[in-house]
């Protein structure tokens, strides 16, 4: 345990605090590391970025950054825009499929205020980015607005999924890699019958779901997520 970023730490790819921090293997012992709302500096200080990503790698079970997924020294904006109004763009997950990046993010206009969701794709370790499609926070009432997936054994991606306020259940959905910009092609789980369709119900009730994180982990999968209901990581 310690800190990733901060003064000291960080400062050779040039910001010193980030939001989430979700990892995803390269496959050459190194890992991606892409984080939500940044700044240059600590306490909220300095330009403000969202998303910017890392490589980093384990030193004695320590997470050492080496160097930007971006190209140059220091880190940048992995996507051009400008954070006018309250805009910022919130990565829910990313994951390595084939040597290729995917990474879902949440276009927020406030945080919590999402106006669509969007998948990209990228095929030089986070370099550079292209999209594959949106996706209307319509779809599924809001509840695939956040998510975290994995590749399963069987060659579907499993998603888990809740909407962006802290305040619902969780939903789990899989597709195939040829649906990814698909949305509408998604199947979700409905737990009562073992039956997967276009709506599902939801696999945990009784929670209010934050950020999520699924991972295959040594033959077992493993969900880690905040709850509002009990504010804890559960």
């Amino acid at each position: 345990m310690g800190d990733i970023l901060g003064p000291g730490i960080s400062d050779l790819v040039g910001f010193r605090s980030g939001d989430l921090g979700i990892m995803a293997p390269l496959g050459d012992g190194t890992f991606a590391l892409i984080f939500g709302d940044s700044f240059r500096e600590t306490g909220l200080r300095g330009e403000w970025m969202s998303p910017v990503g890392v490589i980093a790698h384990l030193v004695d079970g320590i997470i050492e950054i080496i160097r930007p997924l971006n190209a140059g020294d220091k880190v940048e904006q992995l996507l051009d825009y400008p954070h006018v109004d309250g805009l910022t763009l919130i990565p829910s997950d990313l994951i390595n499929i084939g040597g290729a990046l995917y990474m879902q993010g949440m276009w927020n206009r406030g945080i919590g205020n999402v106006v669509y969701t969007e998948i990209w794709k990228s095929t030089d370790n986070g370099r550079t980015w292209s999209s594959l499609g949106t996706t209307p926070t319509a779809y599924l009432n809001g509840m695939g607005d956040l998510i975290s997936w994995e590749r399963g054994q069987d060659g579907y991606i499993y998603v888990v999924s809740s909407s962006f306020k802290r305040d619902h259940p969780v939903y789990l959905s899989r597709f195939t890699l040829d649906k990814i910009a698909d949305r509408s092609a998604w199947e979700v789980f409905n737990p009562a019958t073992g039956s997967w369709s276009a709506k599902g119900a939801p696999i945990l009730s009784g929670v209010q779901a934050g950020e999520m994180n699924l991972r295959f982990i040594e033959g077992h999968w493993v969900l880690a997520m905040f709850n509002e209901r009990t504010l804890q990581i559960e």
